[in-house]
């Protein structure tokens, strides 16, 4: 079985017309020195202007990063400087198990580390950031694997780090974390299955398994499977070269593994994936923002949709656009036409354009015809959005324009000429994207009312199309210039990319203080001593907790099932919301009051968060059976219990902290506590020290009976998912100690035993 050495992985890439001479004369290393300071100082530049926020004090605050990351943040740094129990919060959706969500990653090692340390401003910014230096080297460091020159690594670095989904996809941290972890996952599977030395592949070994471990702990599943599923391509196309199946099972292993230590992680939020609202999902929601057919226009004209993408149904994302440089598809096709000119990178070349093919048909979900496969796999069809199969797309195209600016570099090296036949496809581009362009002034000189409204709707003003069209009728024409064989166009064209990556990626990026973001939630009036409704839009409401407000509602990705519909009086009662925040479109009573000014509605007799009833009625349904008891003394419960009729008794709240709740009760006899919490299985109660059930009352609160007399409760949050999985992840940290020593020293005594034999 043939195997590369260790020391020369991957023969350099064969350039269309053999090289004269081996070394290439000294004003060529001066291009290629040119060019990399170009794309360095370019990509530190691009790095820099993105990072100025967090120079200023200032933090970024588009979208999901103030509506979903920065309250759960700001609630996870108190926790680590209070010494509270981060894993609840009760500030979102009557009380909600944070962790099992997920996307907070509280079990991290940076995350603890950069939250408990920095001011909770400098630790967000500070972890929006740092993926995109991880992601940039670990992509250079690979691309440099296959031995590609180091400005084409450079350029690879930059398209998958700076640009399309990693930059669009900003606001969503753990998205851009997972993929930071991904281009070093591909170096230590390469590493594992073509190096001879046992030391070398047990290092490669231990770092695959805290890498894919690490990206379990960034808490977000769905672009977990789109890394390790181009790992698994990836190591796939690495059997096909060096056919040894031994270090295959390795990084198998290593997935099990990875996937036992990250059981503290996993068992949470499969357990609150199971009792949300996002369990068994049908067709519609699976294919849920799938990306329209017309955005591969953005190949031709990057500025053609407003917000970087064509979204004809409401609820597709703007993030998940196509544009990786106007230069990306006029290199797409020169590494297509010279794929057969190619030797050992023909095999790299051919699997990044299969995956980037993949990754098409992937991305178009209901409009394509594959995910009539993928709605079918287990797990995987738990997932929504395929348009963020962008990211697999993106990956593959970065390495694919990393090759395709190699093929130029050598063609400029060695002086060669491709003639103009094979350089057919690439002069169509600039044709394209002018027919694009004339066809949207077109347009609109010729319609107006209705039908120019719902197109100005979608596309963007000429001028934004025209900038769109020049770019890619001049990267097209520095791609042409370049396979003709002038070095100006190399260095033109790296320019040319570094600047309208910069006009691409860095535009529309809000950023403020956290004082000014504070001061820009509305509040109701008083304190936050009651639960309240604000307006549901799912930037805001959140952000209510960031001045210590409970929600009833919150903006989650695994929000839990109910029995109780909080639009309702009732149910906004018990729950003890005294504020709703007025609003257009929805009751007749909160649409009036926004009319009027009036911002906050205040509710009557909101309930206190605990109390002592005296009566319990059973109930199989809480909402049908709310509106025939009284409140104030009579609870709903599931299965009987012994109650006494006397008056309710008096309970004084000693403490009142995330998922730890202390009181003190004074009854004459036996009674219900209730707690406007939400229940959960995580929930334990003690009452004087002994452990009693805690009870499901009005389907969604929780409470337990107190005897008669004086008495301390306490309720605290640990669910026995977290200690099973805490538990799992020992067992597997050390399992995973002896299976890398194990694995060294097999493969240490077979070395030597071949050494024997020869």
């Amino acid at each position: 079985m043939s195997d590369a050495p260790e020391d020369h992985p991957i023969p350099p890439c064969e350039a269309p017309v053999p090289v004269d001479s081996p070394e290439s004369p000294p004003v060529n290393r001066w291009l290629e020195w040119l060019l990399c300071t170009v794309l360095l100082l370019g990509s530190l530049g691009l790095f820099l202007a993105f990072a100025w926020p967090l120079i200023q004090g200032r933090l970024y605050v588009e979208d999901d990063l103030a509506a979903l990351y920065l309250p759960i943040r700001d609630f996870y740094a108190k926790c680590l400087r209070e010494g509270y129990n981060f894993l609840w919060m009760p500030h979102l959706a009557n009380g909600f198990y944070i962790h099992g969500e997920g996307h907070g990653g509280f079990l991290h090692p940076l995350h603890f580390l950069l939250y408990r340390i920095f001011p909770l401003s400098q630790a967000f910014m500070g972890e929006v950031l740092v993926s995109y230096p991880i992601m940039w080297l670990g992509t250079c460091v690979f691309l440099r694997r296959w031995k590609l020159p180091w400005s084409a690594s450079l350029l690879g670095a930059l398209l998958m780090t700076l640009i399309g989904c990693s930059m669009n996809h900003y606001v969503h941290i753990s998205f851009i974390a997972v993929m930071a972890h991904l281009p070093w996952a591909l170096l230590v599977i390469d590493i594992v299955m073509r190096t001879d030395s046992p030391y070398r592949r047990t290092w490669a070994i231990g770092a695959c398994i805290l890498l894919s471990a690490s990206q379990i702990y960034i808490g977000n599943p769905q672009v977990l499977y789109f890394s390790w599923l181009v790992e698994m391509f990836y190591a796939l196309l690495l059997l096909g070269m060096t056919r040894r199946i031994v270090p295959l099972l390795h990084l198998g292993v290593t997935k099990v593994l990875a996937l036992a230590i990250g059981a503290a992680q996993l068992l949470p939020t499969l357990a609150a994936y199971q009792t949300s609202l996002r369990q068994d999902p049908g067709l519609d929601y699976q294919l849920g923002i799938s990306l329209h057919p017309w955005n591969l226009l953005q190949l031709i004209s990057p500025y053609l949709f407003h917000k970087r993408v064509y979204a004809p149904l409401s609820g597709d994302e703007p993030w998940d656009a196509l544009y990786l440089g106007a230069a990306m598809l006029p290199l797409l096709l020169l590494l297509v036409m010279q794929l057969f000119s190619m030797k050992q990178r023909r095999v790299l070349a051919i699997a990044a354009l299969a995956l980037a093919l993949f990754g098409i048909l992937a991305v178009l979900g209901k409009y394509g015809f594959i995910y009539q496969v993928l709605t079918r796999i287990p797990v995987v069809n738990f997932f929504r959005a395929p348009a963020r199969y962008v990211a697999v797309l993106h990956v593959a195209l970065a390495i694919v324009g990393a090759l395709s600016f190699s093929l130029l570099l050598r063609i400029v090296l060695n002086q060669t000429v491709l003639s103009w036949k094979r350089l057919a496809p690439i002069v169509l581009i600039p044709a394209l994207s002018l027919g694009v362009l004339a066809c949207v002034v077109g347009y609109r000189a010729l319609n107006e009312g209705d039908a120019l409204t719902t197109f100005n709707h979608h596309v963007m003003r000429n001028a934004a199309v025209a900038l769109g069209t020049a770019l890619v009728c001049i990267a097209s024409g520095l791609v042409l210039a370049a396979a003709r064989g002038r070095a100006w166009a190399l260095v033109l064209l790296a320019l040319l990319l570094i600047a309208d990556t910069g006009l691409y990626s860095l535009r529309h990026k809000t950023s403020q203080t956290l004082p000014k973001v504070m001061a820009a939630i509305p509040l109701p009036p008083g304190d936050n001593t009651h639960r309240i409704e604000p307006n549901i839009v799912p930037y805001t409401m959140n952000q209510v907790a960031l001045h210590g407000y409970r929600n009833v509602t919150g903006y989650l990705n695994l929000f839990p099932e109910t029995y109780l519909d909080y639009a309702q009086p009732g149910p906004m009662q018990l729950a003890g919301v005294q504020w709703r925040e007025s609003r257009f479109g929805t009751s007749v009573k909160l649409h009036s009051a926004k009319e009027a000014g009036i911002d906050w509605i205040e509710l009557d007799d909101p309930m206190p968060r605990l109390r002592l009833v005296n009566k319990a009625v059973v109930t199989t349904d809480p909402m049908a059976d709310l509106g025939n008891i009284d409140m104030e003394t009579t609870a709903l419960l599931f299965k009987a219990v012994s109650l006494d009729d006397n008056p309710p008794g008096s309970v004084v709240v000693q403490r009142d902290t995330p998922g730890h709740i202390e009181v003190k009760t004074d009854t004459q006899g036996s009674q219900l506590l209730v707690l406007s919490e939400n229940h959960h299985p995580g929930w334990w109660a003690h009452i004087d020290g002994v452990p009693t059930r805690v009870l499901r009352v009005y389907g969604d609160f929780m409470g337990c009976v107190v005897p008669a007399g004086q008495h301390n409760i306490r309720f605290f949050f640990w669910p026995e998912d977290l200690t099973r999985g805490v538990l799992i992840t020992g067992a597997a940290l050390l399992l995973s100690l002896l299976y890398l020593i194990l694995s060294c020293r097999v493969s240490l005594r077979r070395r030597q035993a071949a050494a024997n034999e020869t």
